[in-house]
């Protein structure tokens, strides 16, 4: 009997981390407020949005966001991808991010970046 509730314990274990990765669920592990926070802190971004967070496996995670920023050269802002990428995988352990790199006053119409917007747009047609 004791066995029988020990494989059920571990397969219920098993089928709920599956059910996170395949639905692409934020890990537990994260908070994503914080997360933001300590972004906003690395000089040069001025904003984060559409950020998506998921595990790809047990141990790999997965991260997307914009990134604003002002109207800066590409290798500044290279530089800033790479201060963003050097945090994101030293203190949340993501070592796949894709940064999109948006300046301050490029607007959601120019590239959809607000979905709310797009999705609104489309529902008054």
């Amino acid at each position: 009997m004791l066995i029988g509730i020990f494989i059920l314990w571990n397969a219920w274990s098993i089928l709920r981390q599956s059910i996170h990765i395949l639905l692409e669920s934020t890990p537990e592990s994260i908070d994503v407020d914080s997360m933001v926070n300590t972004l906003l802190k690395v000089e040069g971004v001025r904003g984060v949005h559409d950020l998506h967070v998921w595990s790809i496996n047990e141990s790999l995670q997965a991260l997307s966001a914009h990134i604003v920023t002002d109207n800066i050269s590409i290798s500044a802002g290279a530089s800033i991808q790479e201060d963003l990428n050097k945090i994101l995988s030293h203190e949340y352990n993501i070592q796949h991010a894709t940064l999109q790199l948006e300046c301050v006053g490029c607007h959601g119409n120019i590239l959809f970046c607000n979905i709310d917007e797009h999705q609104h747009k489309h529902a008054k047609v």
